[in-house]
C-alpha cells in the first residue's frame, strides 16, 4: 500500500493509504465529498537536506550532508 494525498472540491486535503491500482475514491473526512489524488513531492533527499535555520522565514537555504 502507498500513501497518497487527496483534495476535495471544497479545498480540504488529507492523506490516505491505498493500493496503487485503486482509482480515486477516497472520501473527505471533513465534508464527505469525493477526493482526487494529488501529485506530491518526493520525500527522498539523496543524501542532502535543508538545515533547520533554512526553515525560518527570510533565511537563505542551506544544505547539509544527511548520511
Amino acid at each position: 500500500m502507498a500513501q497518497f494525498e487527496f483534495e476535495c472540491p471544497e479545498g480540504h486535503r488529507w492523506i490516505a493509504l491505498q493500493r496503487k491500482q485503486e482509482e480515486d475514491g477516497s472520501i473527505c473526512p471533513n465534508c464527505g465529498s469525493p477526493g482526487r489524488k494529488l501529485i506530491s513531492a518526493c520525500n527522498y533527499s539523496f543524501g542532502w537536506r535543508l538545515t533547520e535555520s533554512s526553515h525560518i522565514r527570510g533565511n537563505p537555504d542551506e544544505l547539509e550532508r544527511n548520511i
